[in-house]
């Protein structure tokens, strides 16, 4: 990728090194995104509710693995902040379903 990108970004970014945050698997972590989608579903007017039943996040916030039966790469902690980024770019984007 560093490769393909040679002539297209900085040298300082380019061969920067990599970040591992956020710790995804930091109990912290789970708690804190936990909290904010708990949020969330308590405001009717967030946009997510058009697209996921609440039922469905309920039960991410409840489960007790913290890996869910869609892969490895994307763990409960992951997904919650996902639910948090999809509800966070509908409404600043306006996003309507029609």
């Amino acid at each position: 990728m560093r490769e393909a990108s040679r002539e297209l970004l900085p040298e300082e970014v380019l061969w920067r090194k990599k970040s591992p945050y956020p710790k995804t698997h930091n109990p912290r972590y789970l708690a804190i995104v936990s909290k904010r989608l708990r949020a969330v579903l308590e405001d009717p007017s967030a946009p997510i509710h058009d697209l996921v039943r609440r039922e469905a996040m309920e039960e991410l916030l409840t489960a007790d693995n913290a890996q869910p039966w869609y892969g490895q790469l994307m763990t409960t902690p992951q997904t919650i902040a996902y639910m948090l980024q999809l509800d966070h770019w509908l409404k600043t984007y306006k996003v309507r379903l029609v």
